[in-house]
């Protein structure tokens, strides 16, 4: 197997599928038309003992028969080389927003499958717990009315409650993780390719915490019927788990009473969201299929990082 050296000196061997399969499925490439183009890069390579990263991504770049998946392959993978190069200066951010069951985590979950080094992902709901838990200590569980908001179900508030524990949040998420995320950066001189936040609090304008170019948030907001059936099923399987016995009638009655509730408020905050997305020019994901989702956002991802740092443009790149 062909090892993969790197600038500073360090190699590994080449996971074909690792390396290009997947990144080429991310950047849009049909699953069936990947393993081909894997196997036509294997084969390429089986002559060498040793390729420098960089002769690896013009080599495999230049495969891709298709131009616009060449340039998000070359953009994506020439970032990675200037980030494990030292060449960044500053780490990249994705926020992922979204109702409840809109697919935040499974999109988070594939991107740590299909993209290289996405693996510092914060979940701004503990974020949230923790602020309450703050609150709840400062004023010895005596809170005052104008903190309220916090300890909502955040799709049952108004439009100001919303904003005000979304933009509360967001305060805390920089105080506890952004500027750690600095300091760690600072301290160590390099950091990973990029830090992800994800959770029902993000919302457009969140990004603002993040001064610069090196940022992308995106709202999730699949169809209504798929909203509803994950909101459904998530609901069925709390009920079971809290279940000791068959449900009396006047309890069915209630716990089909909150469903609908979950789903009217969920369809409410979805409204707000989008309408925020539309008015702030936030990236906005309609699909409901997991693959146009995660090639979805690969379009908005790529186009960000190639604004956030001109050297990796594709006429540069390749």
């Amino acid at each position: 197997m062909v090892e993969l050296r790197y600038r500073y000196g360090r190699a590994e061997p080449l996971g074909l599928v690792y390396h290009l399969e997947k990144p080429a499925v991310f950047c849009g490439m049909d699953r069936r038309d990947a393993m081909d183009y894997s196997g036509a890069v294997r084969a390429r390579l089986d002559s060498f003992d040793e390729i420098p990263f960089v002769d690896f991504i013009d080599l495999s770049a230049e495969m891709i028969s298709d131009r616009d998946i060449r340039r998000k392959y070359a953009v994506l993978y020439n970032y990675l080389k200037s980030v494990y190069a030292g060449e960044i200066r500053e780490p990249f951010f994705v926020f992922i927003g979204g109702t409840a069951s809109s697919g935040k985590d499974t999109l988070v979950m594939n991107l740590g499958h299909y993209l290289h080094g996405f693996d510092r992902v914060t979940n701004v709901d503990k974020v949230r717990e923790r602020a309450r838990t703050e609150l709840e200590d400062q004023y010895r569980g005596r809170i005052p009315r104008a903190y309220q908001p916090i300890f909502e179900r955040l799709t049952s508030l108004d439009k100001s409650g919303i904003q005000f524990q979304n933009q509360y949040v967001q305060g805390k998420l920089r105080e506890w993780e952004i500027d750690e995320v600095y300091r760690e950066c600072n301290k160590s001189g390099g950091f990973h390719p990029w830090y992800a936040f994800q959770g029902i609090n993000v919302s457009p304008g969140f990004e603002s915490s993040i001064e610069g170019l090196s940022k992308i948030l995106v709202i999730l907001s699949p169809p209504a019927d798929f909203i509803g059936s994950r909101v459904s099923v998530r609901q069925e399987k709390e009920q079971r788990l809290a279940r000791l016995g068959d449900l009396s009638e006047s309890d069915r009655s209630y716990a089909e009473r909150q469903l609908e509730l979950e789903h009217e408020n969920s369809f409410r905050y979805r409204g707000f969201l989008e309408k925020e997305a539309l008015r702030r020019g936030t990236p906005l994901i309609t699909q409901g299929d997991e693959l146009g989702v995660l090639q979805n956002f690969a379009d908005y991802f790529i186009d960000a990082l190639e604004k956030a740092n001109s050297s990796l443009s594709y006429y540069q790149a390749v």
